[in-house]
């Protein structure tokens, strides 16, 4: 496993940026950017199950039955 990958994982488990690079010996600014990074993928991950959720959800009526404004 690549360093960067056992930090992001670390970072995805809620490891403090002193545990990863204590575990990992990458620099801590490294470690930083890596758990930023790890945040922003985390958020987008839950952005596309809401809006898959969302799609899958029926409908109350039929498009043809919605008036535009």
């Amino acid at each position: 496993m690549r360093v960067e990958d056992q930090a992001l994982r670390l970072a995805a488990e809620g490891c403090s940026r002193a545990e990863i690079v204590a575990a990992t010996g990458i620099t801590r600014n490294r470690a930083k950017k890596l758990k930023q990074q790890s945040a922003a993928d985390a958020a987008d991950q839950l952005q596309k199950q809401i809006a898959s959720a969302f799609r899958a959800w029926p409908a109350a009526v039929s498009p043809d039955q919605v008036i535009s404004l």
